[in-house]
């Protein structure tokens, strides 16, 4: 009997492959998922980009809120004790000993009723300011014509302030030509450093220490054309000092109720013993800053100082000097920064002062 053989082929299983719409359904979802890959991507992109120009935006104001507050915390005031009342050829007899000083500190608002600067002319400054003495070692350009290095404990006087101005005016001639007939109004940190052949620590009007004199050694500077200032930094719309003890003192209690803190308020309240020549152990900073871009909406809707908001006039905000209403004076401009749509950056800081020597009892 014959048997017909088979092809080998005859004997294999059907082959199995992908239908069309197997396909399709395939090619859909790897295209599901390489949109969502570039999507991610792309969002990873544009997040790094905005944290970079952001960083960037804010470089210049944390570069000299670290300036400002390792300057500050070189204050010096090299107190020391001797008679109450000085002897005189008509007082032999002094009845105690109280720290004296021939430097000062001073820290509190800028403008208004207690305004370190006020009466400056042509200053409109919000926020607060601080005047103090350090050994910086900072000299008259052209004080030593055969190169020889500065002494470094040279003392200077030193401060800060905000101004709102026209930034224009300050440009090189040729910008300004370009720019003629235009306005860019800014917030400014300003720092004043005075070489120490111009200090003026020592002098002061009429023949002896009054409260009327006390602060001419910064505001007779600051009220001269130019003045002894610079530019640090702009856009920043609050900057506040918050003196106070350590934790080991009184446990960090607020050493003002109205933010003004002067070592020689004894000469205006003689009852005042104790900031008398004495430098507070710890300042708290704070710093509010906005980026270019807000600044240039902030100019576009609010002109000139007469038209900026309540929130930025001298006076309204850090009046009362209490966690809350630190807390609340805060909340109140970063609530109106935010509903403005501004980006800002809040900095914030407590300087050790180094040569602080605190004492909690009466002179």
């Amino acid at each position: 009997m014959n048997r017909r053989s088979r092809h080998p082929l005859a004997t294999r299983a059907p082959i199995r492959c992908f239908s069309l719409v197997e396909m399709m359904v395939s090619v859909a979802i790897l295209s599901i998922i390489l949109v969502l890959l570039v999507q991610m991507v792309d969002m990873t992109g544009k997040v790094w980009k905005s944290s970079s120009m952001e960083s960037a935006s804010f470089r210049e104001s944390r570069a000299s809120f670290e300036s400002m507050s390792r300057k500050l915390s070189q204050v010096i005031l090299n107190p020391y004790w001797d008679y109450d009342p000085p002897l005189s050829a008509t007082q032999l007899s002094p009845s105690k000993y109280v720290r004296q000083s021939d430097l000062h500190l001073v820290c509190g608002p800028a403008l208004g009723p207690k305004g370190l600067l006020t009466g400056t002319p042509g200053l409109f400054s919000p926020g607060h300011a601080v005047f103090f003495l350090a050994e910086l070692g900072y000299s008259e350009p052209g004080a030593a014509p055969d190169g020889s290095v500065p002494l470094p404990g040279l003392l200077n006087a030193a401060g800060y302030y905000l101004s709102y101005e026209d930034t224009i005016p300050r440009l090189p001639k040729f910008a300004r030509e370009l720019k003629a007939g235009q306005q860019r109004n800014r917030f400014l940190l300003m720092e004043m450093c005075q070489p120490a052949e111009e200090c003026r620590i020592f002098q002061y009007s009429g023949t002896a220490l009054t409260a009327a004199n006390a602060m001419d050694w910064f505001r007779v500077p600051l009220a001269a054309s130019p003045p002894p200032s610079r530019v640090i930094a702009e856009n920043i719309v609050a900057l506040v000092f918050r003196p106070r003890t350590s934790l080991a003192d009184s446990g960090a209690a607020p050493l003002s109720t109205d933010y003004v803190y002067d070592t020689r308020k004894y000469l205006s309240a003689p009852g005042e013993t104790l900031s008398r020549n004495q430098l507070p152990p710890l300042i708290d900073i704070t710093l509010v800053a906005i980026d270019e871009a807000s600044a240039t909406r902030l100019d576009q809707r609010y002109p000139n100082s007469a038209a900026l908001p309540s929130m930025l006039q001298p006076g309204t905000l850090f009046n009362v000097m209490s966690d809350a209403d630190y807390q609340a004076d805060l909340k109140m401009l970063t609530d109106f920064l935010e509903k403005e749509r501004f980006t800002y950056r809040v900095f914030t800081t407590t300087v050790s002062i180094r040569q602080a020597r605190w004492n909690a009892s009466a002179n």
